[in-house]
């Protein structure tokens, strides 16, 4: 299941709005395999402080929630048409059905028959981002990039933060994706902020978004997480 299916749901069985923001920001950034992958490709340090700067950001997002939400600010921030349809699926006890009872070898085929999938998936972003990475370095003038977002600019932190959200980016290409990149001379602030917002963010994740919470909710979503993707982008910098 999807991030952002898995959020509805959430919601759905009455998970408060705070923490299923939180998880849906910061899932896609500190599991296990983005961790794992970001690792083989921009060192251990950078993979900790992301998941350090996600962590950050996931507190204040879901501490300034609660605020607002105490405050009648988001006006409970879910759109209640959605939670109609979530919670007619969800069975009233939180019980699962008798009829969708599965055997433990229909478990474990359905896991592993998903686990291969998650594989593949990966696989294939992993092997998309080498071939960008290979065209960058061969096409790409280093001095654009040195231009538009390295180390001796202050707006390129900002700028990459920015492009983050537009450009369709995930986990598993990221990382490739940064690499070439950071070899180019991008500064690594840029890549931190890039990663975070490309990562947590794209736009048809914040269209699928605007059909879950309510504008206020959703703007605050996206203004903590581009903030904090900037700052952390920022405090990254000076640190290496």
């Amino acid at each position: 299941m999807g991030v952002l299916p898995l959020s509805a749901s959430l919601l759905a069985r009455g998970i408060p709005l705070a923490p299923v923001l939180v998880f849906t920001f910061a899932s896609p950034l500190i599991k296990p395999t983005s961790f794992t992958i970001t690792t083989a490709f921009l060192g251990a340090e950078f993979a900790v402080g992301l998941l350090l700067a996600t962590a950050l950001i996931g507190l204040t997002l879901g501490g300034l929630v609660d605020v607002l939400l105490a405050r009648g600010w988001l006006e409970g921030g879910i759109r209640e048409s959605v939670l109609d349809t979530c919670t007619a699926s969800v069975n009233p006890n939180g019980s699962v059905s008798a009829s969708r009872e599965q055997s433990w070898l229909q478990w474990g085929l359905l896991l592993t028959a998903d686990m291969l999938k998650n594989a593949r998936f990966v696989a294939k972003y992993i092997l998309l981002a080498l071939v960008l990475q290979v065209l960058l370095r061969r096409y790409v003038p280093s001095s654009l990039v040195m231009r538009l977002a390295g180390p001796q600019h202050g707006y390129s932190i900002a700028l990459a933060t920015a492009l983050g959200i537009p450009l369709y980016v995930n986990a598993a290409s990221a990382p490739p994706l940064l690499a070439g990149l950071l070899g180019l001379g991008m500064a690594q602030g840029a890549a931190m902020g890039f990663m975070i917002t490309g990562t947590a963010y794209s736009v048809p994740s914040i269209v699928t978004l605007m059909t879950l919470l309510k504008r206020r909710a959703l703007v605050v979503f996206l203004l903590v997480g581009f903030t904090g993707g900037m700052l952390s982008g920022y405090l990254y910098q000076l640190t290496v």
